[in-house]
């Protein structure tokens, strides 16, 4: 039998298309109290196997021709993911179960990184990877804030040298994706002023067409989570994460709250 006939009986996958029957496959803290991977299965969401899909198509297709199985390497991806490994071990995982072509004495090892920290970010849709656009030594995210430098995008490219540190640690290269609770790092006084207020507002009471209409807030909303209430002030612009359903499905289960997850350290 031929690997990747191995690989589809093994994931069930005889299409080989990632969302045709996707799971949301997180690396979010649900199973950190298990002592197993922090990848948790949950029930299909409709949107997410149709917008998994067209991140894949965004892939250059110097990586494409290079990838087994697509699914195959989503799921390794989520499965190895677990609680202190980092994109060089998971990029090695890959390369040991031969789902990165070889091509002319090309291990793929440059391409088993780039395919790991693209589906990382699919798969906790915290960034968007920005493949190819720059050079092979970094990494890089999708300015998806047009142009503005928040928290959680301090900046948008780091050295691939950092890929052997934790995922908490890489992720920290890029800014405060997942900040602590009850955190400001600004340093206006009027902002910390400003967080020291914060109350909690219900659905009912506030909402984006109310923002739009009273505030003169113009809303951009956005597919990856960590710039979530991000506010540029120059171009008095909110951003939103588009996916609540996504937050909603990755709600610790009971006994799990507190615990750490692969992507929280």
């Amino acid at each position: 039998m031929e690997l990747s006939d191995k690989l589809s009986e093994k994931y069930n996958d005889p299409s080989n298309a990632v969302g045709e029957n996707a799971q949301v496959l997180s690396i979010f803290p649900h199973g950190a109290q298990h002592a197993q991977p922090s990848t948790t299965e949950l029930k299909p969401l409709q949107w997410y196997g149709r917008w998994l899909d067209q991140q894949f198509k965004t892939l250059p297709p110097s990586i494409i021709k290079r990838l087994r199985s697509e699914s195959a390497i989503f799921l390794e991806v989520a499965s190895s993911a677990t609680v202190g490994c980092s994109i060089d071990d998971i990029a090695t995982k890959l390369l040991h179960l031969e789902l990165i072509q070889e091509q002319d004495g090309d291990s793929g090892r440059d391409v088993a990184i780039a395919i790991v920290f693209a589906v990382l970010g699919w798969q906790t849709m915290l960034y968007e990877p920005a493949l190819g656009t720059c050079p092979p030594q970094q990494l890089a995210i999708a300015d998806v804030l047009d142009g503005y430098a928040g928290q959680a995008f301090m900046t948008l490219k780091q050295n691939q040298s950092r890929i052997k540190r934790s995922l908490p640690d890489f992720l920290l290269g890029f800014g405060l994706m997942l900040p602590r609770e009850n955190l400001c790092i600004s340093e206006d006084p009027d902002d910390c002023q400003s967080f020291e207020k914060v109350t909690i507002i219900s659905p009912g009471e506030m909402n984006a067409a109310l923002i739009q209409s009273l505030a003169r807030i113009n809303i951009k909303w956005i597919d990856v989570m960590a710039p979530h209430l991000e506010f540029d002030k120059a171009t008095n612009t909110l951003f939103l994460f588009r996916y609540p359903s996504f937050c909603m499905a990755n709600i610790p289960l009971q006994g799990d709250v507190g615990m750490s997850g692969v992507v929280h350290g």
